[in-house]
């Protein structure tokens, strides 16, 4: 019995076959690495109620965003206590003041003024603060000017400025002229730290 010739497009066939076979399992070898080499980890849901809330340690700026607020505290400095302070005075502007706890330093962050006249005189006001043996003004000037039948002013100001314990925070009206009809206005806020 005389064995059937081979059929060459069948042997051509089946090694096509063989290598793509080949081509696909070496494709998805790394896929099937990775998947056995780093197992998918247990699903973690935070909750952060009033009663247990989530402690934050914080080292730089973080923005927290949450459906209820997560209680932070500041560690390593004092506590900010708020402070405001206003100023009022009428013709003749007289420089007012106030005294720093002792035991705190002042931070003013914002300082806002505004004024009228029945001429345009007023220029600034300027806060003065002392730290160690230095005593500096801090202008913040009226951006601000109209006439309506008398002089009015406005300006404010955003600023980081610092007083010592015990020591005096003034302010003073800068302008000119003679009129008998001046008010000045100024209010400053920001916080009180503890100082050791």
């Amino acid at each position: 019995m005389s064995t059937p010739p081979r059929c060459s497009p069948c042997r051509a066939r089946r090694g096509t076959i063989a290598v793509t076979l080949l081509a696909v399992a070496v494709a998805a070898l790394p896929a099937a690495m990775a998947q056995s080499s780093t197992p998918r980890g247990p699903d973690v849901r935070v909750v952060n109620t009033p009663s247990q809330p989530v402690p934050v340690s914080v080292g730089g700026p973080v923005v927290v965003t949450t459906a209820a607020p997560l209680p932070v505290t500041v560690a390593g400095t004092p506590a900010p206590q708020p402070f405001q302070f206003t100023y009022h005075s009428a013709n003749p502007l007289t420089n007012q003041g106030f005294t720093v706890p002792a035991g705190k330093r002042l931070v003013i962050e914002h300082i806002s003024c505004s004024g009228s006249d029945t001429s345009d005189s007023l220029l600034a006001v300027q806060v003065h603060t002392r730290v160690g043996v230095e005593t500096t003004p801090h202008l913040c000037p009226f951006t601000v000017r109209a006439n309506m039948g008398r002089m009015v002013y406005a300006g404010s100001l955003s600023t980081r400025l610092y007083a010592d314990g015990g020591t005096q925070v003034s302010f003073e009206f800068l302008g000119f002229g003679a009129s008998s009809s001046k008010l000045a206005f100024a209010a400053l806020s920001g916080h009180l730290v503890d100082v050791p």
